[in-house]
């Protein structure tokens, strides 16, 4: 590896993800971090090479995986730690002849040792050579049979989605489906418990204040990560007052708050508006494609953790409030409208779902890693059943298996 060695860390923490390849940013629902591939390699000879002046490829995450990459060939005992070499040179993101240079004695050293003496100076001489692209490439152009741009499609397998034969299978199917979301798409969700720390940050509510009491509170989604949430409820609200969930897209954020249409409702519940990570404003292509790389080097995407926010909602509200609503709507438009979905298949207490022009497949989003290989939109709604889903304006004809 030539000015390609890194840790997942040292490029979120150098916010270079908008600089790297695609191959970079793997959808990482292991938690694997790139010094492993040391174990894969190790206990054979391995070159790594980086320039100290590389924006893309920091000093600090080569030193540290080549660090880690020591510790695995150490497992191996004394003999491989020779077969281990870093070099450094003071360039950027380039190929310069010093690295020819080590390659050719790498190689030579491990792939033809025999001869090693008789072609040493024939390398040597020409190792400040660079050879012209146009003598490297192979075809002029790109074929027009060429993959690329559909591989994915063909790579791997979509799962068929399929009507259970009967209440048994559905509930076995369900089941498994929720481990699955959980073993992978959802791994990285955390466990144990976290505070909430909820602060009250703002108590007035502009005209909100007219027709309920109002709050404007954070508490902490995961330790560090607050979140925005504006708590309406009744004047005459009981803790069994009913709850209803409402998960804000950035677009939304148009008014403070928009809430011509939950008047009708917030006479008779408490009303919960949330403002999920990264949803405050609207992000511009370049922030939400680092935030997107980056979330996909650590297991998730910017989805998946709105999702965990809204987990994190209705729980705020049962434990941390204490309260007991006698039922639990989470409701969104658009792709917030799946991140209600989820966050409905995974807490049983939400007896109903509202989805607003909901996308009816994840291929138009809002994008998890790896879910087509499992599922999508469709079935995730039936799985929700018994419990009541509504779609508006009308329930999209994609969503007949659920």
């Amino acid at each position: 590896p030539s000015c390609t060695t890194l840790t997942a860390g040292s490029i979120a923490s150098a916010w270079s993800v908008r600089y790297q390849c695609d191959c970079t940013c793997t959808p990482n629902t292991p938690g694997f971090d790139f010094p492993l591939l040391g174990a894969l390699v190790a206990p054979r000879p391995l070159l790594i090479m980086n320039g100290r002046r590389d924006p893309y490829f920091p000093p600090a995450g080569f030193r540290e995986a080549g660090r880690k990459i020591r510790r695995i060939y150490a497992l191996h005992g004394d003999a491989p730690s020779h077969r281990i070499r870093e070099v450094e040179a003071n360039t950027g993101h380039e190929e310069v002849p010093a690295f020819l240079r080590e390659v050719r004695t790498w190689m030579r050293r491990w792939l033809m040792p025999e001869a090693e003496a008789m072609r040493a100076a024939e390398l040597d001489a020409s190792a400040d050579e660079v050879t012209k692209p146009s003598e490297l490439a192979c075809l002029p152009g790109p074929p027009s049979t060429a993959t690329n741009y559909h591989v994915h499609e063909t790579f791997i397998r979509r799962a068929s989605l399929a009507l259970p034969r009967n209440l048994e299978a559905f509930q076995r199917r369900r089941a498994e489906l929720i481990a699955e979301l959980r073993r992978t798409v959802f791994a990285w969700f955390p466990q144990g418990t976290i505070p909430f720390a909820t602060r009250v940050v703002g108590a007035r509510g502009d005209y909100a204040g007219l027709y309920a009491r109002f709050n404007e509170v954070q508490f902490d989604a995961e330790p560090g990560v607050p979140v925005r949430c504006l708590f309406l409820q009744p004047r005459d609200a009981t803790p069994a007052t009913p709850l209803v969930l409402v998960v804000r897209r950035g677009m939304d954020n148009v008014a403070f708050p928009d809430l011509d249409h939950l008047l009708p409702v917030l006479s008779r519940n408490r009303v919960l508006i949330l403002n999920p990570r990264f949803s405050e404003a609207v992000l511009s292509p370049a922030d939400a494609n680092d935030l997107e790389r980056t979330a996909a080097l650590t297991g998730r995407t910017i989805a998946a953790m709105q999702v965990w926010d809204a987990l994190r909602a209705v729980r705020w509200v049962l434990e941390d409030q204490k309260l007991c609503p006698a039922e639990i709507t989470v409701c969104g438009r658009g792709h917030a409208g799946i991140t209600a979905l989820y966050a409905a298949l995974f807490e049983e207490r939400i007896g109903q779902v509202v989805l607003e022009e909901p996308p009816v497949s994840h291929r138009s989003g809002p994008p998890l890693l790896n879910v087509l290989r499992m599922t999508d939109v469709p079935e995730v709604v039936g799985a929700i059943a018994p419990r009541r889903v509504t779609c508006l304006p009308e329930i999209p004809r994609e969503f007949e298996l659920a």
